[in-house]
């Protein structure tokens, strides 16, 4: 499957119920993860927009165990790149 995406594109939460593995590559831009563990569920829900987070409507957001990570094909100045 080719995943193609064009500025500001996105995703909802979503798990990954197949669980299969999958590959990210990106040729161009950038693309902002928010991951969380399998386990982490019961503090997620499926309308909660992590990289928005409304932890008045979803305080149990705010307990979960997750990760935020940038990705881009070139070298970031932020993390010492060119």
């Amino acid at each position: 499957m080719l995943l193609l995406g064009t500025d500001g594109a996105g995703m909802f939460n979503h798990a990954d119920t197949l669980n299969t593995a999958s590959y990210q590559m990106q040729l161009a831009g950038t693309k902002t993860w928010h991951l969380c563990h399998p386990n982490q569920g019961a503090f997620l829900h499926p309308d909660h927009d992590m990289f928005h987070p409304d932890y008045v409507r979803f305080p149990q957001a705010l307990q979960a165990d997750c990760f935020l990570d940038m990705v881009s094909p070139y070298p970031s100045p932020a993390l010492g790149g060119c």
